[in-house]
C-alpha cells in the first residue's frame, strides 16, 4: 500500500527526534503549579472532612485535643488541659444547655477517625500556605516587568491567608 519512497521519509526521521527549542517551566511556574497542586490536594482533603463530619475531630488549634500529634484513643486525652468552659459557652450559643457539656460528654464524643481526619486537612494546608508564601515572594522579584503576576500573587498569598483566619475562628468558637 505505501511506496518505498514514503517509508524511507519515515526511516530518514528518528522517532524522537526534537522539534524545536523546548522550553522548561520557570522557577515562578513550577511554585504556582505546586500551590495550585497544593490546594486541589486540600480541596479533596477538605471534602473527605466534609462528608465524614471530622470539621471539629479537633476542638482547640493549635493542638488537636490537648496534644501535638492527636491521641488515637480516648484514654491518651488528658482533659484538665481542654478548655470545657469555651465549649459550654458555644453549647449556649448553639441553644443547648452548657451543662450538658462535661469531662464525660467529651469522652463520648471523642473519635479517633474524626480526629485523624480534620488532623490530616490541618498537615494538608500546610503546603498551600509554604507555597503561596514563596509564590509570592518569587512574584515580587518580577513586579518590575511583570506587575500582573505579582499582584495575581498577592492576591492568592491573601487569599490563603483570609481563609487560614476563618478556619481558626471556626476552632477557636468552639
Amino acid at each position: 500500500l505505501y511506496s518505498s519512497a514514503a517509508s524511507d521519509v519515515y526511516k530518514r526521521q528518528p522517532p524522537d527526534r526534537d522539534h524545536g527549542p523546548r522550553m522548561g517551566m520557570t522557577r515562578f511556574q513550577k511554585l504556582a503549579t505546586a500551590a495550585l497542586v497544593s490546594v486541589l490536594v486540600l480541596m479533596f482533603v477538605g471534602a473527605i472532612v466534609r462528608v465524614t463530619g471530622a470539621g471539629m475531630g479537633c476542638p482547640d488549634w493549635p493542638t488537636c485535643w490537648g496534644c501535638l500529634i492527636p491521641p488515637t484513643s480516648v484514654e491518651q486525652v488528658d482533659f484538665s488541659k481542654l478548655p470545657i468552659e469555651k465549649f459550654q459557652r458555644k453549647a449556649e450559643r448553639m441553644g443547648r444547655d452548657p451543662a450538658t457539656i462535661t469531662e464525660e460528654s467529651l469522652r463520648r464524643e471523642f473519635n479517633p477517625r474524626h480526629v485523624w481526619t480534620e488532623f490530616i486537612n490541618r498537615l494538608t494546608s500546610l503546603p498551600v500556605g509554604f507555597f503561596s508564601l514563596a509564590t509570592f515572594i518569587a512574584g515580587f522579584w518580577q513586579r518590575q516587568k511583570r506587575p500582573w503576576v505579582f499582584w495575581m500573587a498577592f492576591a492568592s498569598l491573601i487569599t490563603v491567608l483570609v481563609n487560614a483566619w476563618m478556619g481558626a475562628r471556626v476552632v477557636y468558637s468552639g
